[in-house]
């Protein structure tokens, strides 16, 4: 029965793209003949494309100095569409977007037929997929009950249940729609040769203008990523880390040098918990009208992503020498301004492992004005004339 009726959903694993500067792409786990399936695409439908509109932000003093907030600007100017519009399919004369979530799909990079497409999308013959919500009207569509399901998650109890109880679901307009494409070969294909489509004359001619129009940084900002990278790498040679305290940065100034924050897109962030100071610890216990805590020595810092606060380092401390090999370890001691009741306090003795650099709000690659933004299209022969 699964061979007749089911589908592999394993037909692709990621690794890095064949096509230069395109990072990674989707590769076929075994042989496929030509009109094989490659992977199965389930679709999710986003009604309009207008949801993925992006407006005009700007920074807001909160009543703390320390902090902003950003809201959105007053008026309906479009700046922009969020990234997520660039792994949807679409058409140029429908409001439609098609959210494909199976596996590897969104891996999958564009060649036009000319240079060496080897897959293309026709809608799925499973079960699941209903062609006779493709004669439907678009209003008909977006509004019928038919045409959606719960998605796969998990069912939580909202209040207390008893043994033998019904359990009833509420599904908080959560949707799946039963419409899905497949990815097939259009000709015989190898395995862990990289998996190819057209994205469509539309798309290729928006990519065009993009890289003719010198509408793409050519000096790319310093991210996280790239300080977090570079800041093992130093640790691991020996030298000094790129994670520099206050006071160290004031002296750059002096010294005429650039601070290394000022005009970055990076900030420093901290893994956030507290553990009173030691009975015997001499220092301090309120600095600037702040309280002073210690971090907890037995701190488990995997989860250390769910509890990370902007932070600002205030002191670095050798705590451990060892002679033989030159090597150091180093406490810090920080300025939290967590958000919401905490309020701010200084932390000292926290572990390097538990600084990492994080993307300023809204400074990411996605919010960049100039970075490209377009559907991959859906060919017009197999798009319904009703949508």
């Amino acid at each position: 029965w699964l061979q007749e009726n089911g589908q592999c959903l394993d037909g692709l694993y990621s690794n890095t793209s064949t096509i230069k500067y395109a990072g990674r792409g989707a590769f076929a786990t075994r042989d496929v003949g030509a009109g094989g399936l490659i992977s199965p695409a389930p679709l999710l439908i986003i009604d309009s494309k207008d949801w993925l509109n992006m407006y005009g932000t700007k920074l807001q003093p909160s009543k703390n100095e320390k902090r902003q907030f950003v809201s959105r600007d007053n008026g309906k100017k479009v700046i922009h569409r969020q990234m997520f519009l660039n792994y949807c399919f679409g058409h140029p004369q429908s409001s439609l977007l098609f959210y494909p979530y199976g596996m590897g799909m969104n891996f999958i990079n564009h060649k036009s037929d000319v240079y060496g497409t080897n897959a293309k999308i026709v809608w799925s013959k499973q079960a699941y997929n209903k062609p006779d919500l493709q004669n439907l009207p678009l209003k008909e569509l977006l509004k019928t009950d038919n045409v959606h399901t719960s998605l796969g998650f998990d069912v939580v109890a909202t209040r207390y249940i008893q043994a033998d109880e019904e359990i009833r679901v509420t599904q908080d307009g959560q949707r799946a729609y039963k419409s899905g494409f497949d990815v097939v070969a259009t000709r015989y294909i190898q395995a862990d040769e990289e998996i190819f489509i057209n994205y469509g004359d539309d798309w290729e001619h928006a990519w065009k203008s993009h890289v003719d129009g010198d509408r793409y940084p050519h000096v790319w900002p310093i991210r996280a990523l790239d300080m977090n990278a570079r800041s093992r790498t130093t640790a691991a040679s020996g030298d000094d880390d790129i994670l520099y305290t206050l006071s160290e940065r004031e002296e750059m100034v002096q010294a005429g040098e650039t601070d290394p924050y000022d005009k970055s897109f990076v900030m420093t962030a901290c893994h956030y918990a507290t553990a009173p100071l030691d009975k015997d610890d001499a220092s301090p216990s309120i600095i600037d009208g702040f309280n002073v805590y210690q971090f907890p020595r037995d701190q488990d810092l995997s989860e250390m992503i769910k509890k990370l606060h902007n932070c600002r380092v205030l002191e670095r401390d050798v705590v451990e020498s060892d002679d033989k090999d030159g090597t150091k370890s180093y406490s810090y001691k920080v300025f939290f301004a967590p958000e919401g009741e905490l309020g701010d306090v200084i932390v000292k003795g926290l572990p390097r492992e538990a600084i990492t650099f994080v993307d300023q709000p809204y400074t990411g690659d996605m919010h960049m004005p100039k970075t490209f933004r377009h559907s991959i299209g859906i060919p017009d022969e197999i798009f319904p004339d009703a949508w």
